[in-house]
């Protein structure tokens, strides 16, 4: 876990190296229940191209984003993290590294599960919904952490979806601090039971990666200069994937007709090898013991092996 100090900053500014403002919001945009796909079409895009994490490219994600869930789901009820990705092809290439519930008190594990998750070569997102709010946070691997509020109003001067960029070595338990200042716990009164009170208080984390073989190429699709969200996968190389495919189809299906072929030869070979035993069992049995002085021939069990028998004789 991220040990935060007992007494974190008051102000977004003190908290966070850059905050970057979306152009708009999910409800400006008319899509009220849009906060869980938002947070995910985000996550795909910086899990694609990490690069994309900050200033400009940042802003036009989240841009594309806010757009994307606003077109997807205007004016639907809201949805779970898994329906979303259930229906977005593009969000289904998502892999889900861990689902849990914390308790709002626990910020700082919610940190850890995500970093565990990430690595330098393969960064990690996560879902954190508490309903009916969800948010987004983001680790690459190293020293940096984002948080992502597709709702907006939080940020100073702005109303606007913004994203929170956390740096260094003490990343982790700053934004832990900030999540703690988001959803903090809150006492529903004497009349409510403490098991109520957990439940309430409890979020659900989904932490997500994409696959390494999709990432590498999803970013190479989109020059510097373009947000790398909303992808499809890449279609020449889901061409020679399925080539690929056929081919060892088709090889396996030459082993197999290859395997059948010795198998009838192995069994043609062991009927003649019993009929010649039979045959030779016969002619001695005709010929009886004076055909050979009274000498009985050698099995190959007695000598071994065939050449052995020919010594014999």
């Amino acid at each position: 876990r991220h040990s935060a100090p007992p007494h974190l900053p008051c102000t977004m500014a003190a908290q966070c190296d850059e905050c970057v403002h979306a152009s708009q919001n999910q409800y400006t945009l008319g899509a009220v229940s849009a906060c869980v796909p938002a947070s995910l079409h985000l996550a795909y895009a910086l899990l694609a191209d990490p690069a994309a994490s900050h200033g400009e490219r940042l802003r036009r994600a989240m841009d594309e984003a806010l757009q994307t869930a606003a077109a997807a789901h205007h004016g639907q009820a809201h949805q779970t993290e898994h329906e979303v990705r259930c229906a977005d092809p593009t969000l289904a290439q998502l892999t889900v590294a861990l689902e849990e519930q914390v308790s709002v008190r626990e910020t700082d594990l919610v940190v850890s599960l995500l970093t565990a998750c990430a690595s330098a070569a393969m960064p990690a997102a996560a879902i954190i919904t508490k309903p009916p709010e969800a948010y987004m946070i983001f680790t690459d691997g190293a020293q940096e952490h984002i948080f992502f509020d597709p709702h907006g109003g939080r940020a100073p001067g702005s109303s606007a979806a913004y994203a929170m960029r956390f740096r260094g070595e003490s990343s982790g338990w700053r934004l832990a601090g900030f999540l703690a200042s988001v959803m903090p716990c809150m006492s529903l009164g004497p009349d409510v039971s403490a098991e109520q009170q957990a439940i309430y208080n409890t979020m659900d984390v989904t932490v997500l990666t994409l696959p390494p073989i999709l990432a590498p190429m999803l970013s190479r699709t989109h020059p510097a200069g373009s947000p790398p969200v909303h992808l499809e996968p890449p279609q020449p190389m889901l061409g020679r994937l399925q080539e690929e495919m056929e081919h060892l189809a088709a090889r396996l299906r030459q082993l197999e007709d290859q395997c059948a072929a010795d198998r009838s030869k192995i069994v043609a070979l062991t009927s003649a090898n019993d009929r010649l035993e039979q045959q030779v069992a016969s002619l001695h049995a005709a010929a009886g013991p004076s055909a050979t002085g009274g000498k009985q021939f050698a099995s190959a069990d007695e000598f071994g092996d065939w050449e052995a028998v020919g010594k014999a004789h």
